[in-house]
């Protein structure tokens, strides 16, 4: 099952010192903490809901990193989801449930030219 979640973190340097030696890589750390957080906060939601709640989702996010970020001396000023690919099977079955739908407004649009 692998699915990607490919997102845009825009970070400001708010303390040199902090940055520089609170930890090795703060840049890497933030983005763990970033792809973390976003797996937590999408696994709470639904597919459908995923685009709905974005931008609440994504303030939540900026909230939650900035939390660890202020340690190392950083600051999130922006996170956006780019792109997000579901696992092959979740994507078989988006595929199967709209070839569902479509065939059974077919049939509908069929009857009601019947005159049912």
């Amino acid at each position: 099952m692998m699915s990607a979640i490919h997102h845009v973190l825009i970070l400001q340097i708010m303390d040199p010192y902090l940055a520089s030696y609170s930890v090795e890589n703060p840049i890497y750390e933030v983005l763990q903490l970033a792809k973390t957080t976003t797996r937590s906060e999408y696994g709470k939601t639904t597919l459908n809901n995923m685009f709905e709640d974005r931008d609440t989702v994504n303030e939540k996010i900026v909230t939650i990193i900035n939390e660890g970020a202020t340690d190392w001396g950083l600051k999130c000023l922006r996170y956006e989801i780019r792109n997000i690919t579901p696992p092959e099977e979740i994507r078989a079955a988006l595929t199967d449930a709209e070839a569902e739908k479509k065939w059974c407004a077919q049939i509908l649009a069929a009857e009601a030219r019947r005159g049912k």
